[in-house]
């Protein structure tokens, strides 16, 4: 089959093979290879330029992807609930240890302008982690973290965000409701993870009788790299210690906020195995500006839905100019 998706600027084609008679076995973790890597120019000056990756994969049991899911208006998004999700918030009691937690989104029923709507709430998924949640006003109680730095926010280190904690159902004595996220994603009430010194904005109650509390605030995060399933990064060929085969990693976040890593769609509906060959266009005005006249390749990897990451490999090495 063949699937085609754009995101990001860039282009997903994945050609991929399964067969129900005699398949292939493949281990469960995926395996990649380099197929190529070309630069293509497109001259204009505010045309990007694209660098062309193509990868052959295999994989045992199919579970190559992010699936989607569908909202209650009948939408039908990219996948980004725990684990999937895009930034990892944290736990701590004080001291050094930082406890990890995620985000799910529940589209609630609530009244917006007199009619009912569905909508986002980036809920925390607390794990069954114990502590509360470092923010700017807080983290200074904490030993590890780094030093606030109001020119790198929502880059690196600290993010404003409207985050929700669920923290119970009225339907006390009824657990039977689909909709009631105690038994939605499983949350028992996560009240505990703040406290009055926390800028609470509201408490919203929806049409399902779950309560949530409504935070804005500055929240120390860090990127979850399983919200990717495909890992690109650069490497810039310099002229180092009298030779001229010494690679720097080229850090696309400390330069420009941004990665090269994305996410490609779910391949297959069952558990048999795949291969095929996954081609991965980057785009960019910036590439020859950047690079110049020197080499660079390229290190890549995936991981499947259980996050089972594959083996790395290096792509050859291109000049641009």
């Amino acid at each position: 089959m063949k699937l085609a998706h754009k995101f990001l600027g860039s282009i997903l084609i994945i050609s991929a093979t399964s067969s129900c008679f005699d398949p292939p076995v493949f281990p469960e973790t995926p395996t990649i290879e380099f197929e190529s890597l070309e630069f293509v120019e497109f001259g204009g000056f505010s045309d990007p330029d694209s660098l062309i990756l193509k990868i052959r994969f295999k994989d045992g049991d199919g579970d190559l992807g992010i699936g989607t899911i569908v909202t209650p208006g009948g939408d039908f998004i990219t996948n980004v609930d725990d684990p999937f999700h895009d930034t990892n918030f944290y736990l701590s009691e004080g001291g050094e240890l930082e406890k990890e937690v995620g985000t799910v989104t529940f589209y609630t029923d609530t009244l917006q302008n007199g009619r009912a709507e569905f909508v986002p709430l980036q809920v925390i998924s607390r794990r069954n982690n114990n502590g509360k949640l470092i923010t700017y006003r807080n983290y200074a109680n904490y030993t590890k973290l780094p030093t606030f730095d109001n020119t790198r926010i929502e880059c690196f280190d600290f993010t404003v965000r409207d985050l929700f904690i669920f923290i119970g159902n009225l339907n006390q004595g009824n657990q039977n409701d689909q909709y009631d996220l105690r038994n939605y994603y499983g949350f028992s009430g996560d009240a505990q993870i703040v406290d009055e010194r926390y800028p609470i904005k509201d408490t919203i109650v929806d049409a399902f009788r779950n309560q949530f509390l409504h935070l804005k605030d500055t929240f120390y995060f860090q990127i979850n790299p399983n919200h990717y399933n495909i890992e690109v990064d650069f490497f810039v060929k310099e002229f180092a210690n009298g030779n001229d085969n010494d690679f720097r990693e080229y850090n696309w976040r400390e330069e420009f906020c941004t990665t090269y890593d994305g996410r490609f769609p779910q391949l297959s509906d069952s558990s048999t195995p795949l291969d095929g060959i996954l081609t991965y266009n980057m785009t960019s005005t910036g590439f020859k500006t950047i690079f110049g006249v020197k080499r660079i390749k390229l290190k890549v990897s995936i991981k499947d839905r259980k996050l089972n990451k594959s083996n790395e490999i290096f792509t050859n090495e291109i000049l641009l100019n």
